[in-house]
């Protein structure tokens, strides 16, 4: 069940066009003064409910952050199976538009 009543996901757009992200790591006490969501289309790592249903009301997308600190546990099946398991019911409870997947460090070869 949604932990956000009343606000549903976005969609994708459906013609390409200007994207602009922001990354939110940390509450603000008002969204609609901390982001200009006449250019902002994708927020992504907060999942404060007070963002999510602002950026909603504004069109904008809210991504949850993977969450990936050890990359090496995509290398065994039973440990992704849970990982995405877990990532898509946080997504999911929290209205969240999708998944943002942002990888800086070294990847382990399979």
């Amino acid at each position: 069940m949604p932990l956000l009543l009343g606000c549903r996901a976005n969609r994708m757009p459906t013609a390409p066009g200007l994207q602009v992200a922001g990354f939110s790591i940390r509450r603000h006490s008002n969204y609609e003064t901390a982001y200009d969501f006449s250019y902002l289309t994708t927020v992504a790592w907060n999942t404060d409910p007070a963002l999510v249903c602002t950026a909603h009301q504004h069109g904008a997308r809210v991504v949850l952050n993977a969450g990936i600190a050890d990359l090496t546990a995509f290398t065994e099946a039973t440990e992704r199976a849970v990982w995405v398991q877990r990532v898509l019911q946080k997504a999911l409870d929290h209205c969240l538009d999708g998944i943002n997947f942002d990888f800086e460090g070294p990847v382990p070869v399979c």
